[in-house]
């Protein structure tokens, strides 16, 4: 059992690991949606970086108490940065 001791060390790195590890365990999701949108007047690259930046910003976002799981809270906020980001900067 985790002692909740362990999630007030100093700058929470406990905390910090695991967040860490749950967007590193999840980098192929956002992979495979970008390379939905792959072909519509950007680099493959491109939208690869904005979906690892949508997934940590869903990560930052995620609540788990409740009940959603994480690839099902950060798939729609990936498509959602990634539909932003070719109408912001493509034309459609």
């Amino acid at each position: 059992m985790v002692d909740s001791t362990e999630y007030s060390a100093p700058n929470g790195q406990i905390r910090q690991a695991f967040e860490n590890q749950l967007v590193v365990d999840y980098l192929d999701l956002a992979e495979s949606l970008a390379a939905r949108f792959a072909g519509r007047g950007r680099e493959r690259e491109d939208l690869v970086q904005v979906a690892y930046l949508a997934l940590v910003k869903a990560e930052r976002a995620f609540d788990d108490s409740r009940g959603t799981s994480f690839p099902g809270f950060a798939a729609p906020t990936i498509r959602g940065e990634l539909k932003r980001y070719l109408r912001d900067r493509c034309w459609v």
